[in-house]
């Protein structure tokens, strides 16, 4: 599977994200196509996903990620959902993901937004094939160039101290269309920033 045909796979199973039904649909659009592949290709597609989710992995996303509500309204993304939520954004496509990584505040213009963090179903794909396949004790083997390192998130860390003020400077559009007055539990420092 070559880079190209990851992302026109990824777009070909998707739809237009309506409702919280959406990622479901693209979902199991995505499996039962992935289901017809070789191991090859689904080891190719698992390297892809882990590359790609890996370049996604920097601060101003993940801070983005906060503002972003859950789909019960809450906002909260500890690293297990920044991790979804990075697979989400590549579900929806190589142009989300683009935007995504030139400018993370373009996702405020995301329909269903709130779905991105659901992306670990795309995550663990070809992963849970493979399982079906030859048993719970087995694992696709990665394939090393493809694949990037892991760790901790790109740049630079944001500070609570500073929270307010970096997240209203650094991303209005997400500022504006999420609850931001309840981030966290923090009522006071966003008062007023819608």
């Amino acid at each position: 599977m070559t880079e190209l045909e990851f992302w026109t796979l990824l777009e070909s199973t998707s739809q237009d994200y309506e409702s919280s039904a959406s990622l479901t649909i693209h979902s199991q659009a995505l499996l039962k196509v992935l289901n017809e592949k070789t191991d090859t290709e689904l080891s190719e597609y698992d390297s892809y996903m882990r590359k790609f989710v890996e370049e996604l992995n920097f601060y101003e996303l993940w801070a983005v990620a906060w503002l972003i509500p859950n789909e019960d309204g809450s906002n909260y993304c500890s690293d297990d959902y920044f991790r979804d939520f990075r697979a989400g954004i590549i579900a929806r496509g190589r142009d989300v993901f683009g935007r995504a990584k030139e400018n993370p505040d373009s996702l405020a213009e995301v329909k269903e937004a709130q779905l991105l963090k659901g992306g670990e179903v795309f995550l663990l794909a070809a992963q849970a094939i493979y399982t079906d396949r030859y048993g719970i004790y087995t694992s696709l083997e990665y394939i090393p160039e493809i694949v990037g390192p892991g760790g901790m998130p790109r740049g630079v860390d944001w500070n609570l101290e500073e929270y307010p003020s970096y997240f209203t400077k650094r991303f209005p559009k997400s500022i504006a269309k999420g609850d931001c007055q309840s981030i966290d539990g923090w009522s006071g420092p966003f008062a007023g920033c819608k």
